[in-house]
């Protein structure tokens, strides 16, 4: 990447980074991190392997994790990312309908104006993540998902959250329409003591 495109790829960083540290989000290595109540979300930028001299892609990935931890260990940055159910991983252009969604730098740019798009997106994103005050919001969501889709793909990751939060009656009801292989998810209700 050229030196020019390097200092703008720098000062977009900065900006984003900024920006998220101002909403709350605590720098974790690559990471951003959050704690609102009983979930936790990370968000982290990622660089295209296939960049060059004359154009940088990147785009920005999001993780919402359940927050399992015994009632007398405080949340803190490092074990909200090793303690945790992922309930859902994305691409951030999820929130902004379009999951495939990427940026370009190159020397075409208005770089006022690609700083002011980003900032925009995280935004958004920010915006999406308050919309849930609790755990139970992002599994309310989800089912959402599932019946936008036509499909079950989140009710394996809300079954698993369940369990391990205790709600096996619950639980078991996510595992029984849960897709994939019925053995690996019959053992895995098995192991938090749920007979399907």
């Amino acid at each position: 990447m050229s030196e020019n495109l390097s200092l703008v790829a720098e000062q977009i960083f900065l900006n984003a980074k900024n920006l998220l540290i101002e909403h709350g989000f605590a720098k974790h290595k690559s990471l951003h991190v959050k704690a609102i109540n009983d979930f936790s979300v990370t968000i982290q930028l990622v660089k295209s392997p296939w960049n060059s001299k004359y154009a940088f892609q990147f785009w920005f990935e999001f993780v919402i994790y359940a927050i399992v931890l015994p009632k007398n260990i405080k949340p803190s940055e490092e074990n909200l990312l090793k303690t945790n159910t992922c309930l859902i991983r994305k691409k951030m252009g999820y929130v902004l309908d379009d999951e495939n969604q990427f940026y370009e730098i190159n020397p075409m740019i208005n770089v006022d104006q690609f700083i002011s798009n980003v900032n925009n997106h995280i935004q958004r994103f920010i915006n999406f993540c308050y919309q849930f005050n609790s755990l139970w919001d992002i599994i309310d969501f989800l089912e959402q998902e599932n019946r936008r889709l036509g499909r079950n793909i989140h009710s394996f990751m809300i079954a698993i959250t369940l369990a391990q939060l205790g709600y096996k009656e619950k639980s078991k009801k996510f595992f029984v329409e849960s897709e994939g292989d019925i053995t690996a998810i019959r053992n895995w209700a098995k192991y938090y003591d749920i007979e399907m």
